[in-house]
């Protein structure tokens, strides 16, 4: 299985590497951004007072602090105006991985429909033609 997939994944590079890489690179921006709008939870909870902001990674708690000192409303407004501009960039990475994963494989299955399309019309049918008449 491991060299079927080798030999696709090859196959996908020579068709459209460009493509391919491109469609690769979105797939994990769309996941990152996917983990960064969970971990927009933790201010959020933090502010509705739902637990402690101890011990946060990637300098969240200096993050939490500033909002902190915020008014309320604004603290606020700042949470959901993040938390929506992340959606929206992962909304639109998604839909980006979708189209050109469309494009990667129409372009690629209908490359492969040529080619075994030119292997049939150049084979040699004349060898089967004869079997058949005999029969």
């Amino acid at each position: 299985m491991a060299n079927g997939l080798r030999e696709l994944l090859g196959d996908l590079m020579k068709k459209d590497g460009k493509l391919f890489i491109t469609t690769i690179i979105l797939m994990v921006i769309s996941s990152f951004l996917q983990g960064v709008t969970i971990l927009m939870l933790v201010p959020i909870m933090n502010i509705m007072e739902v637990g402690e902001a101890a011990d946060l990674p990637f300098g969240l708690s200096r993050f939490l602090s500033f909002l902190l000192s915020l008014p309320f409303g604004l603290r606020l407004f700042v949470l959901l105006f993040c938390f929506f501009i992340i959606m929206t960039m992962q909304a639109v990475s998604v839909r980006m991985v979708k189209v050109r994963s469309m494009q990667l494989a129409s372009g690629f299955t209908a490359d492969m429909r040529e080619e075994y399309y030119d292997e049939l019309m150049s084979s040699s049918w004349e060898r089967y033609s004869s079997d058949n008449q005999s029969v």
